[in-house]
């Protein structure tokens, strides 16, 4: 709820344009999925602002790979070198691909935002539904079900909040029950996951938001596996 409302104040504090970026980029910090999903209910509202919720929904992700390296920081500090090439070149990506479609988007003359529900109470209520069940049922498989189940755990948690799907591979790398090379594949599989939740927030903006997120998700996606497809020649 604060995220759709955050992005109904932007609006009329800093334009569409640059509002709804700086909205993208802070909102990111809680849940990228979240803030997707938030900027595809924007878009539907006011079609007018495809590009500019497009650029907000992308900039989401920089949030993710900043904070994947403060979880690595934080729980196996020894993993951020073998990681440091997967996160920095998404990163990377992340602001290319998103300073080159900013760049593309117009600021109306006028803002754009029209009257309406700020915030879905329904839709918060469900994510929020989702991301609890789901990081306990990660905590059961880590705690009780061993090593093979807590992986799998990571990756059907990435499909919601990758971080905490980070937080299970990296207490298991830190525990030296992953090496750094399998440490790295999981966490690309994990990545992979919660880009594909994206693209299913993305998928409720319509098919031009979603085809415009979707191409700079694959792209993003592609950088940060760019690292482990290199070791491989």
């Amino acid at each position: 709820m604060a995220l759709q409302s955050g992005a109904h104040i932007a609006l009329r504090l800093a334009g569409p344009r640059m509002g709804l970026a700086l909205m993208g980029l802070a909102s990111g910090f809680v849940s990228s999925v979240a803030a997707t999903a938030a900027m595809a209910q924007r878009y539907r509202r006011d079609p007018a602002l495809l590009g500019a919720c497009v650029v907000g929904a992308l900039l989401a992700n920089v949030a993710t790979y900043v904070l994947l390296v403060v979880v690595t920081l934080t729980i196996a500090p020894g993993q951020l070198m073998a990681l440091a090439p997967t996160l920095g070149c998404a990163l990377l990506a992340t602001v290319l691909v998103s300073a080159a479609l900013m760049r593309a988007v117009p600021e109306p003359a006028a803002p754009a935002a029209r009257g309406g529900r700020v915030f879905s109470i329904r839709q918060a209520l469900l994510f929020a539904v989702i991301l609890s069940g789901a990081t306990a049922l990660m905590a059961y498989a880590n705690a009780y079900l061993g090593t093979a189940a807590a992986t799998l755990g990571a990756l059907l948690v990435g499909l919601v909040d990758v971080h905490a799907a980070a937080s299970s591979i990296l207490s298991l790398a830190g525990s030296g029950l992953l090496t750094p090379q399998a440490t790295r594949h999981i966490l690309l599989f994990a990545l992979a996951a919660n880009s594909a939740s994206k693209l299913a927030a993305a998928a409720a903006g319509g098919r031009p938001f979603l085809f415009r997120v979707g191409g700079g998700l694959l792209l993003i996606l592609l950088a940060a596996s760019l690292p482990s497809l290199l070791a491989y020649l």
